[in-house]
């Protein structure tokens, strides 16, 4: 798209809810809020003000209407260790939790329930999926509804603000339910080894990596 607008002299409009594409492909932005424009400026910026108008409030927990579908999301929550309520501030060295309740009319080939955590810049850190099968395994209730957790160890995310986007899916094949920006957590410091860098963008993983020396005596001569 670059080489488009920057050699061939053309605008190129790109129109996403993907602010890592956005943020990627865009050096301006106009900022769209039911179909009138709300702001215009550097992609940084309208990102920023994008992310905060759509998790305002850091919903912790999001419950969805019933659909004429044969599989959909009826409620989403993330959940911090050792507790029963939903919360979207978590301590760093805590696990927490991501609660999905689906609705199941029947048994769907295929079917994974897949979500993505991203970063309040929008960019997208890790995805993950699981076949619904291995989930409800051999059902027996007659309850269409099911619930399924994964869990997220603490000291993985680093200080800062995540939100996630989840999907009922075919992969490649069909989408049967997709929730964008969902819900929204926030990892709070409380003794990450990155707190005495005093707020400088230190990634969003924690690494603890081990290190050894191979031969002390490599440079000697």
């Amino acid at each position: 798209m670059h080489d488009v607008s920057a050699k061939e002299g053309r605008t190129v409009i790109f129109v996403s809810h993907n602010m890592g594409a956005v943020k990627t492909l865009c050096t301006s932005s106009i900022l769209l809020e039911r179909g009138m424009i709300k702001n215009t400026g550097n992609t940084e910026s309208i990102i920023a003000e994008y992310l905060n108008i759509n998790s305002e409030g850091n919903e912790s927990s999001k419950e969805f209407g019933e659909k004429e579908s044969e599989i959909y999301f009826k409620k989403i929550s993330v959940i911090p260790e050792n507790k029963d309520e939903p919360s979207s501030d978590i301590e760093v060295s805590n696990s927490f939790r991501l609660e999905f309740n689906c609705f199941l009319k029947k048994d769907i080939p295929g079917l994974r329930l897949g979500f993505s955590v991203y970063s309040k810049s929008g960019m997208k850190i890790l995805y993950d999926s699981q076949p619904v099968k291995n989930l409800t395994g051999d059902r027996k209730s007659n309850s269409p509804y099911f619930t399924a957790e994964v869990r997220i160890p603490g000291m993985f995310l680093a200080p800062g603000s995540y939100y996630i986007n989840a999907a009922l899916h075919i992969e490649n094949v069909q989408l049967f339910d997709y929730k964008e920006n969902v819900i929204g957590f926030n990892i709070m410091e409380s003794g990450s080894n990155i707190h005495k860098f005093n707020g400088k963008d230190m990634g969003v993983v924690l690494a603890d990596f081990k290190w050894k020396t191979v031969n002390e005596n490599l440079f000697t001569n």
